[in-house]
């Protein structure tokens, strides 16, 4: 029952590098991404049995898409 959080953990950090890199670049993604992975509360969190990685993964997921959306130059059809 664990690894589903330990597979929402690592797949929020994913999400997360790639929202910074499109933000701030490779630099900024590379900090955010390792910041996020060391913090304490993001490891407990991963060994929960409860899903509070996948509120993390998709809060990151919501924050990449509405900025991919609001960057885009012509509307969404």
């Amino acid at each position: 029952m664990r690894l589903w959080s330990l597979f929402w953990g690592i797949l929020s950090v994913a999400v997360l590098y790639r929202l910074a890199y499109d933000v701030g670049g490779r630099t900024v993604a590379i900090y955010a991404s390792l910041l996020m992975a060391t913090s304490v509360i993001f490891i407990f969190y991963t060994h929960e049995l409860r899903q509070y990685s996948s509120l993390l993964f998709w809060v990151a997921m919501i924050w990449l898409l509405y900025h991919r959306l609001v960057g885009q130059s012509r509307p969404p059809r």
